[in-house]
């Protein structure tokens, strides 16, 4: 089975860890989502496997694209990701530590250093005035 977004993101993450980092650029989020789908998927069909798929749409865009999340290694190695399965384990530890720092007491509110790029468009910009 085959989860597929439409997007303009990039093909690869430099490492994986880049969904969670604080901060991160929005070029990860097609990514993040798509791996957050898979893991809703997970366990709720029959399918052999969940690979993770997204489909790049570029005005004026001349070639394919590869569909397929790819992750560059600290080696500078290329891992080609077929099944959610193959880093299910990782991604899960990952959420959970975001998850954790989101719902922690003890962890302050920064604002985003970026304004020019996350507050436009967010819709709650009004909550801390910018």
């Amino acid at each position: 089975m085959w989860i597929i977004k439409q997007d303009q993101y990039l093909n690869h993450l430099v490492p994986l860890s880049d969904l969670f980092a604080d901060d991160r650029k929005k070029d990860s989020d097609g990514w993040l989502q798509t791996l957050i789908y898979c893991e809703a998927l997970q366990g709720k069909t029959s399918a052999a496997s969940i690979r993770p798929s997204i489909y790049k749409i570029k005005k004026g865009s001349t070639g394919i694209l590869s569909d397929k999340l790819r992750i560059k290694t600290d080696s500078k190695q290329e891992i080609v990701i077929d099944d959610y399965s193959e880093i299910r384990s990782y991604f899960i530890e990952g959420l959970k530590g975001v998850m954790g720092l989101i719902f922690s007491e003890k962890e302050p509110f920064r604002m985003t250093d970026d304004r020019a790029g996350k507050c436009r468009y967010c819709v709650y910009s009004g909550l801390c005035m910018r």
